[in-house]
């Protein structure tokens, strides 16, 4: 029973990590912010180096303009959207550990609201190839403990046929 379980844990396993790899399992959350006439906003992050920042933006009121970008912790501007017009799609990869400043700034008398929305990857492909190695590790074991229980059972019966020769040789 073990064997087969072990075999079946690995090829689920096996099979999740590498649909998790080519599709990685991405958690998307959305917040809107309200950007007071001729006003700014700003909020902060923090990434790990050659973490991924990818989301969108939308822009409600007013014309709809906004100007975007991104610094970095050292206040490097990564990222310039520049003026904004309605959506802005957005991706980058960080350089450095630390706080990445998302700066929104409204140069016109109306409010406006920013609906942003970020991806945040959950499992990634560093943790789906770990999820498939597991795998393949669980389906090898398996395959061994299935392989000795057949020759425990071709000897029983080597046994049982040599045993049963002898007999009637008798």
């Amino acid at each position: 029973m073990r064997a087969e379980v072990l075999t079946i844990v690995g090829i689920v396993l096996t099979v999740l990590g590498l649909l998790f790899y080519i599709s990685p399992f991405v958690l998307i959350s959305t917040d809107n912010y309200d950007i007071s006439p001729s006003g700014g906003m700003s909020f902060t992050q923090h990434r790990e180096k050659s973490e991924g920042i990818e989301g969108y933006f939308t822009v409600i009121g007013g014309n709809e303009e906004i100007e975007f970008y991104i610094e970095d912790p050292f206040g490097v501007i990564v990222h310039n959207g520049g003026i904004i017009k309605s959506r802005h799609d957005f991706a980058l990869t960080t350089e450095h550990s630390g706080e990445y400043t998302f700066i929104f700034e409204n140069k016109q008398q109306s409010g406006k609201v920013v609906s942003l929305s970020s991806k945040t990857v959950i499992i990634g492909p560093d943790a789906s190839l770990i999820i498939a190695i597991l795998g393949i590790l669980f389906l090898i074991i398996g395959m061994i403990d299935l392989y000795q229980k057949r020759l425990k059972t071709r000897k029983r019966e080597a046994r049982a046929f040599f045993g049963h020769l002898s007999t009637e040789v008798l």
